[in-house]
């Protein structure tokens, strides 16, 4: 009876045990989520675990210790929610990982994936002005897309092999941002570019009039310098190249005579124009530049167009200012471009525009184009063809005559048949004759004297075109009576320069600018 006894109480015991071992065993441990992606930049994710005992956790491989870390690292029965957190990651590669749960005789494991670096660096600093700059590009496994936020017509940014060109135009306003989403499979980064405001204590703004001087004589004759091919880095005041070429570009009108003479006749405006790229297009070698109006070289010639369209809808900006008509401005336009070229557009109304780079003979070129085409309306005196004027030619000549041009060139050698048939045997010019070539024909053509300025650039106008500008200075101040016998008191008769006539064998010397162009509609237009 007694060895019963002790057999059933070894039995509860054992029973008693058995239900001990059980309950202390850990029998729950959930993770959630089982994987998760992070920024390249760093951050944090966070793991839901539930577990009913005690449990541990692991990073692996070791390596990745240096930058993923989970917190707690441990802990017992109840509910938790693991920080996850992942450092900058600057490579241009994806970092991989995991992260065990264990708890006595379970496991769980949460996969981490961190993206790598698209672009570098992540927010970029732009001046004002348009500039180009660009992001280093990793080697991403598949193609990067790129869409900005908002839409910027100022902003574009495009992929070039390992680079992303970045290009923003010219802000005259504010500062602004735009946000480059760049996304390569299911990663994703954000790119953030900041240019800067405009300052205007600084620089000129698009479409400035500054008065350079104002006439002490008469109504005023108004000239107006405005360029082409400058950026908003060349604008600033006083010391930027757009204005230092612009002044430069009025003493050059004014260094030769009738002009130096009657400079207080002039009121002298500076009108701002600001390019997206700096220069001018090219025709051959073919070059497109962005400016402001368009300006483009021939290359195999000297001749230069622009949109003069553009040009006098920018010039309304100094007609409504000084209540000026169209017709009676001429401007100047320095082409920021170190080339020898040059060409003036003249309207039968009277309005021109002389486009002149700014090269080694600028100088030259404006008292030729500006003072001599623009204003003056004066034909080109060089000889080019060793050949008879054509007809065709002729005629168009004589019918620009209706409107005051080319006073300097008449189809007689008889100098009473010329316009310039008043100078005849006045004892004070004997210089005043008829010399054969003009135009840029050898024969069939005569001009006043042997050289001018519309020859050969020389700093000397003949007689008959200083009648024509001082004649046209005069009148546009106001005096519309002004005669010949005022001009013959006036006229100073400059020294007689020492040069040779320019023909076919003598281009080596000296380069002919591209011949004017008439354009026989209202300006105003």
């Amino acid at each position: 009876m007694k060895s019963c006894l002790r057999l059933l109480w070894g039995i509860v015991l054992l029973g008693c045990c058995a239900c001990s071992t059980s309950q202390d065993r850990t029998t729950l441990l959930e993770v959630s989520p089982r994987s998760v992606v992070l920024p390249h930049e760093g951050g944090d994710e966070w793991v839901e675990l539930q577990a009913d005992g005690a449990w541990t956790s692991e990073v692996s491989p070791p390596i990745a210790r240096e930058w993923l870390t989970a917190e707690p690292a441990s802990g017992g029965a109840g509910k938790y929610r693991v920080r996850l957190h992942v450092a900058p990651n600057a490579d241009f590669a994806q970092r991989d990982a995991s992260v065990y749960f264990d708890a006595a005789e379970l496991s769980q494991v949460v996969a981490v994936t961190q993206a790598p670096t698209l672009v570098t660096p992540g927010r970029l600093e732009l001046p004002a002005l348009n500039t180009t700059e660009y992001l280093t590009v990793g080697s991403a496994s598949e193609p990067l897309e790129v869409m900005l936020s908002p839409q910027a017509e100022w902003c574009t940014a495009v992929v070039e092999g390992t680079r992303m060109r970045i290009r923003v135009l010219t802000n005259l306003g504010a500062e602004r941002s735009v946000t480059l989403h760049v996304t390569a499979g299911r990663f994703t980064q954000e790119v953030v570019l900041v240019q800067q405001a405009f300052d205007p204590v600084k620089n000129y703004g698009d479409g400035e009039v500054v008065a350079l001087q104002r006439a002490t004589s008469g109504n005023g004759v108004c000239l107006v310098v405005v360029g082409d091919g400058y950026t908003l880095a060349e604008m600033a005041r006083r010391t930027g190249k757009y204005e230092t070429d612009m002044r430069r570009a009025v003493e050059a009108f004014f260094s030769v005579y009738p002009y130096s003479a009657y400079r207080s006749y002039f009121d002298v405006y500076m009108l701002t124009a600001i390019s997206e790229e700096a220069g001018m297009s090219c025709v051959s070698p073919a070059e497109t530049v962005d400016t402001k109006f368009s300006t483009l070289w021939q290359g195999v010639s000297t001749s230069i167009s622009c949109d003069d369209g553009a040009v006098r809808d920018w010039l309304t900006r100094v007609t409504a200012l000084t209540g000026r008509r169209m017709q009676d401005l001429t401007v100047v336009m320095p082409i920021n471009r170190a080339v020898y070229a040059g060409t003036s557009l003249m309207w039968t109304d009277g309005f021109s525009i002389s486009m002149i780079p700014v090269g080694s003979s600028f100088d030259k070129l404006v008292v030729h184009e500006a003072g001599g085409h623009g204003f003056a309306k004066l034909l080109d005196e060089y000889v080019y063809y060793e050949t008879e004027i054509p007809a065709k030619t002729r005629n168009e000549i004589e019918s620009l005559k209706n409107f005051g041009f080319y006073i300097n060139a008449d189809f007689s050698s008889d100098i009473s048949q010329t316009t310039w048939r008043d100078f005849a045997a006045l004892p004070d010019y004997p210089m005043v004759g008829t010399y054969p070539g003009a135009g840029t024909y050898r024969s069939g053509i005569w001009r006043p004297e042997e050289n001018s300025c519309m020859n050969d650039n020389v700093a000397y106008f003949n007689a008959p075109s200083r009648w024509a500008q001082i004649r046209r200075i005069r009148r546009l101040a106001g005096e519309p009576d002004y005669t010949f016998a005022a001009f013959l008191l006036e006229d100073q008769r400059p020294a007689y320069p020492v040069g040779t006539r320019s023909g076919i064998g003598d281009l080596s010397r000296f380069v002919p600018s591209g011949p004017p162009v008439v354009i026989m509609e209202p300006s105003d237009r």
